[in-house]
């Protein structure tokens, strides 16, 4: 599951973000499984969380751009780094965003740059497809785990809005993500009733209103939009998307999804 695929990817990592263990210990065991805050915590350094921080509480949406790259260039591709360095600290990067931080109400009502933005750029820093895999695996870790009885909706609601806001333009990102949360979720061992518990929270605190653009968008594969079914289909309206398959059909029934590199976090285009 997402969970698990993020070890290997901590283990290969090094420089800042690094810690040293080998398949088997105690630490990579505790890579299978959800990690407390305090403990993603610690694998950023404290002027990196700082500034995370102001990232997410002072810089308004569409400012972002050169508050981005001077991190990029000091915590996730510092002078040295290899490509296993960067996407180890994207991912623990991408964690602290999803699991630690906790925007205020202030801060939701407000312009400043909202955590999905911020994961939209993230999951395009890792320089391979691999990495940036890692990176979509991060982002929805904590909805994978997803428990109703001590979790709140904080959990899963970055990536949900990712996965929204990144459509139709950056439906490559929304690919990316949705494939980590649902694409292979039968296989790998994902619970899918904690998919379908943090869907339920989301619903409910009015994040989303239901799963039907995810699972009518024709940008997206249709074998993922199909698990979306699967997977979230009480939260669907009857028939939801069918009939945008069936309007496409016509036209171009196995079209691509998009492959630009853009990300929907670079510059928070008007159109997202």
């Amino acid at each position: 599951g997402p969970l698990a695929a993020l070890g290997a990817v901590a283990a290969a990592g090094a420089g800042p973000h690094a810690a040293p263990f080998t398949p088997g210990s105690p630490l990579a065991r505790a890579a299978s499984r959800r990690p407390p805050a305090a403990l993603i915590a610690s694998r950023i350094p404290p002027d990196a969380e700082v500034r995370l921080h102001f990232l997410l509480s002072s810089v308004r949406l569409g400012n972002q751009a050169r508050y981005q790259a001077w991190y990029a260039g000091r915590h996730l591709a510092w002078p040295g780094a290899g490509a296993a360095a960067t996407s180890a600290a994207v991912v623990d990067t991408v964690r602290f965003v999803v699991a630690v931080y906790r925007p205020s109400a202030a801060v939701l009502v407000s312009d400043v740059l909202p955590r999905w933005a911020l994961l939209g750029w993230l999951v395009t820093v890792p320089r391979s497809p691999a990495g940036c895999a890692a990176a979509a695996a991060a982002a929805v870790a904590d909805w994978a785990a997803f428990d109703p009885a001590s979790d709140s909706f904080m959990a899963a609601e970055p990536a949900a809005l990712l996965m929204l806001h990144s459509l139709p333009r950056y439906a490559h990102v929304t690919a990316s993500v949705l494939d980590a949360l649902v694409g292979k979720s039968g296989a790998s061992g994902v619970d899918e009733r904690a998919l379908s518990a943090g869907a339920d929270a989301l619903v409910s605190r009015g994040v989303l209103r239901s799963f039907d653009r995810l699972a009518g968008a024709p940008e997206v594969p249709a074998g993922l939009r199909a698990r979306v079914r699967a997977v979230f289909g009480r939260h669907l309206s009857q028939g939801a998307g069918v009939k945008a398959e069936e309007d496409k059909a016509g036209a171009a029934p196995n079209a691509a999804p998009t492959t630009t590199t853009a990300s929907p976090g670079a510059t928070a285009p008007a159109s997202i």
